[in-house]
C-alpha cells in the first residue's frame, strides 16, 4: 500500500496509559510527511529531469542518424562524381586522340598535295625551260639563217 504524505499527517493513534507525548508524536509526524513531499516532488521532478533527457538523447540519436546517413550519401555523391569525371576525362582524351589522329591525316593529305604540286611544278618548270631551249635555238637558228643570207648577198 502507498502512503502519502497526508496519510501521516492524518493519523491518529489510540492513546493509551502511558503512552507516548502527543505533541512529540504529532511534530515528528508532520516532520516525515514534510520530509516524504519533499521527497515525492524531488522524485517527480528528477522523472520529468529523466524524460526530458531520454528524448534529447533520442533527439541526438536521430540527428546522428541523419548525419551518418548525410556523409554516406556524400560519400556516394563524391564517388559519382569521381566515376563521372574519370569517365569524362577518358571521352576527353578520346576525342582528342580521335581529332590528333585526324589532324595528322589531313596534315598528311596536305604535304602529300603539296609534294604534288612541288612535282608540277618542277615538270612545268623543265617543260617551259625545254620549250625556250627550243624557241632560242630555233631563233638562233633563223638568225644564223638570216646572217648567212645576208652575207651570200
Amino acid at each position: 500500500m502507498k502512503i502519502t504524505p497526508v496519510d501521516i499527517e492524518q493519523q491518529q493513534f489510540r492513546i493509551r496509559f502511558r503512552g507516548f507525548d502527543m505533541a512529540e508524536v504529532d511534530a515528528f509526524l508532520d516532520l516525515v510527511a514534510q520530509e516524504m513531499d519533499s521527497l515525492i516532488r524531488e522524485t517527480v521532478s528528477l522523472k520529468e529531469d529523466v524524460k526530458r533527457l531520454r528524448e534529447d538523447i533520442e533527439a541526438y540519436r536521430n540527428k546522428e542518424k541523419m548525419i551518418n546517413d548525410t556523409m554516406v550519401n556524400c560519400q556516394k555523391i563524391a564517388a559519382d562524381l569521381k566515376t563521372n569525371a574519370e569517365k569524362e576525362a577518358e571521352f576527353i582524351i578520346s576525342k582528342a586522340e580521335v581529332d590528333t589522329d585526324r589532324i595528322i591525316e589531313e596534315a598528311n593529305q596536305r604535304l602529300a598535295r603539296i609534294k604534288e604540286e612541288i612535282l608540277d611544278a618542277k615538270k612545268r618548270k623543265i617543260q617551259f625551260e625545254t620549250s625556250l631551249k627550243s624557241m632560242v635555238e630555233s631563233h638562233l637558228k633563223m638568225l644564223d639563217l638570216e646572217m648567212k643570207e645576208e652575207d651570200e648577198e
